[in-house]
C-alpha cells in the first residue's frame, strides 16, 4: 500500500518522481528514459539531495525543450519510447492512462486538434515514463494507493493563454477526471500541476482525509525546485494496511436446548447473514449444563439475527456488543488444477497478514467435491491440492494450510 501526501506543497511530476527515487528507485532507469527521449529534442536530468524546510529530500531537476506538439505527436513519442524501453504491459497501461488523461483535459478545454503548450515539453514524457518504471522497480505499481487532500496553492499564474487563477484550467480538469480531493492554499503559488494529478489518476489513487491505519515501512521525500513559505516537499508512505471494520457480537446463554436444535440454529443463523456462529459448553445456575452461543454479524443484519436467535434458542434475552475487528486482506481466485486424479478449477482464498505473510486455503466445498468425484479421502485431496497450488503460484505463498 502507498499513501501520497501532497497536503502541504502539492504534487508535480518531478516531485512524484523524486519521491520514488528517495524510496530507493534506481536513477539508471531515469537515465535510460532520458536517452530515449533525446531523439525528440533536448532534455537533461539532474538528481541531487537538498534541504527544504529543514527536511532532507531528493530533487529532480529536468531541463527540456519548449516545443509545442499536437496530441498525435505526444502519443507518437510515447509509442516509440514504450517500444524502445521494452515497457511491460503494466507500465504501458500506467503511462497511457496518465498521458490520455492530460490529452482529455486539453481537448475538453480547447477542443480537438489543439497544440499543447506547457504540457508538450519532453519533461512530461520523462516524468510519466520514469515514474511508471520506478513504481514497477519498487514493486509499487499494482498496490492499493491513497492520496491525502492535495494542496493546490492560490493566487494567479501566467500561462500560454494569458493570466489564470490557480488552479489553472488543465489542473482543474485533471481534478475532475481523477476525482481526488483538493483544497486551495496554503501559499499564493502554483503547487499542483496537471502531470502530478495525472500520475495519481494512473496509479488509481483514492482520496482519504487521514493516513489510513497502517504499518509504515518506508517514506520517500520529493523536493520541489522553489523555496516556499512552507516546506516544498511531498511524501510517499509505503506500508502494510491494517484492514478494520465494525461488527456486532450477539450472545446468549441457554441450558435447555438439544444438540439437534443447536445444529439447526447454526444453519438458520448463517441463512440470515451471520458472519460466524460458535458455541461453548458451560455450566450455569444450579450447575445446569448449557451453551454460550456467539453470533458475529454485520451491523445491518444485527436486529434480524438477534430476533432469530431468541426465537430459535428460546432465550429470553441476548447481549449485543458493537466491536471493531482487524482483518487480513483477502481475495478468492479461481485456479486451474491439473492433478493425476482430477482436473478443473478450484476456488482458493488468498490472505495477506499485516506482516506480509501470505496464506492460502482451497475452499472446503471444492475440496469435498473433488474427494467425492475422485473417491479419495478428503485429507489426501487437501494435501495434493496444497502441494500443486504452491508450485502453480510460484512458491510465493507460505503459511498454514487449512
Amino acid at each position: 500500500m502507498i499513501v501520497v501526501d501532497a497536503s502541504i506543497s502539492g504534487i508535480s511530476g518531478d516531485k512524484f518522481l523524486a519521491s520514488l527515487i528517495d524510496l530507493g528507485g534506481s536513477t539508471s532507469i531515469v537515465r535510460n528514459v532520458e536517452k530515449v527521449l533525446l531523439k525528440f529534442g533536448k532534455i537533461s536530468v539532474e538528481v541531487k539531495k537538498v534541504m527544504r524546510g529543514g527536511i532532507k529530500a531528493t530533487l529532480v531537476e529536468i531541463k527540456a525543450d519548449e516545443a509545442e506538439r499536437s496530441e498525435e505527436e505526444m502519443l507518437e513519442i510515447l509509442d516509440f519510447s514504450s517500444k524502445k524501453l521494452g515497457l511491460s504491459e503494466s507500465v504501458k497501461r500506467f503511462s497511457y492512462k496518465a498521458l490520455n488523461a492530460i490529452l482529455e483535459g486539453e481537448e475538453r478545454i480547447h477542443g480537438k486538434n489543439h497544440h499543447l503548450h506547457e504540457l508538450s515539453s519532453l519533461d512530461t514524457h520523462l516524468e510519466i515514463l520514469a515514474s511508471g518504471l520506478l513504481l514497477e522497480n519498487l514493486n509499487l505499481l499494482n498496490v492499493e494507493a491513497f492520496a491525502l487532500p492535495i494542496a493546490l496553492g492560490g493566487g494567479h499564474i501566467k500561462i500560454s493563454h494569458g493570466l489564470s487563477s490557480i488552479p489553472p484550467p488543465l489542473t482543474s480538469e485533471l481534478l475532475r477526471i481523477s476525482k481526488l480531493n483538493a483544497f486551495g492554499g496554503p501559499v499564493k503559488e502554483e503547487l499542483t500541476t496537471p502531470t502530478g494529478l495525472a500520475l495519481l489518476y494512473a496509479l488509481g489513487a483514492k482520496s482519504v482525509d487521514y493516513l489510513p491505519q497502517t504499518t509504515v515501512e518506508k517514506i520517500g521525500y520529493g523536493a520541489g525546485v522553489k523555496e516556499l513559505e512552507v516546506p516544498n516537499i511531498m511524501r510517499i508512505f509505503v506500508g502494510k494496511k491494517v484492514i478494520e471494520d465494525n461488527i456486532v457480537l450477539i450472545e446468549t446463554d441457554v441450558d435447555d436446548i438439544s444438540g439437534e436444535e443447536m445444529g439447526y440454529l447454526i444453519e438458520r443463523m448463517f441463512e440470515k447473514g451471520a458472519l460466524d456462529v460458535s458455541f461453548i459448553p458451560k455450566f450455569g445456575k444450579k450447575s445446569r449444563p448449557g451453551y454460550r452461543i456467539s453470533v458475529i454479524s454485520k451491523i445491518k443484519d444485527c436486529e434480524n439475527l438477534a430476533k432469530a436467535l431468541m426465537s430459535e434458542s428460546g432465550s429470553l434475552g441476548v447481549r449485543i456488543l458493537q466491536v471493531k475487528r482487524h482483518i487480513a486482506a483477502r481475495e478468492v481466485k479461481k485456479i486451474k488444477v491439473d492433478l493425476p486424479f482430477w482436473k478443473g478449477y478450484v476456488s482458493v482464498k488468498i490472505s495477506t497478514l499485516p506482516s506480509g505473510e501470505r496464506l492460502l486455503k482451497p475452499e472446503y466445498e471444492d475440496v469435498a467435491r473433488i474427494a467425492k468425484e475422485s473417491g479419495l479421502p478428503l485429507r489426501e485431496v487437501k494435501k495434493a491440492l496444497n502441494t500443486y497450488l504452491d508450485k502453480a503460484l510460484g512458491g510465493e505463498l507460505e503459511g498454514n494450510r487449512g
